[in-house]
């Protein structure tokens, strides 16, 4: 896999990345949300495991990083994995408690859910 978009759909899909990225950074965090997990999940967390995946890809543009420590990194007890493996799992946990969130909290992480999707389809293209 080369680390730099080749052709139109790759350059399509960083252009994606990097404009849903762009527009998530000017959502707050909701408030209250830090003080509750939704079926298990530290929301903070699993904010933090997608939005480092998704930094990572907007500012090295490296989607050849297939073995890191992801889990690790953001807090949770799993072996070594690969940045697609790491961001579909928690991409997978969000979609699991979206039906669960407060209607204020759903604006944002429905956004962290597009953001992980269309990056997962730039880590698979």
């Amino acid at each position: 896999m080369n680390n730099l978009p080749d052709d139109g759909e790759r350059a399509a899909l960083y252009q994606q990345v990097d404009d849903l990225f762009e527009s998530f950074m000017d959502i707050p965090f909701p408030s209250g949300t830090t003080e509750k997990e939704f079926q298990g999940q530290c929301l903070p967390m699993l904010d933090a495991g997608i939005a480092g995946c998704v930094t990572r890809m907007v500012k090295d543009r490296r989607p050849e990083l297939v073995e890191w420590n992801w889990a690790r990194d953001f807090g949770d007890n799993e072996e070594p994995t690969t940045m697609l493996n790491y961001l579909s799992s928690r991409r997978a946990d969000l979609r699991g408690i979206l039906p669960s969130l407060y209607a204020h909290q759903l604006p944002y992480f429905r956004h962290l859910e597009q953001l992980a999707s269309v990056t997962i389809a730039l880590l698979q293209s």
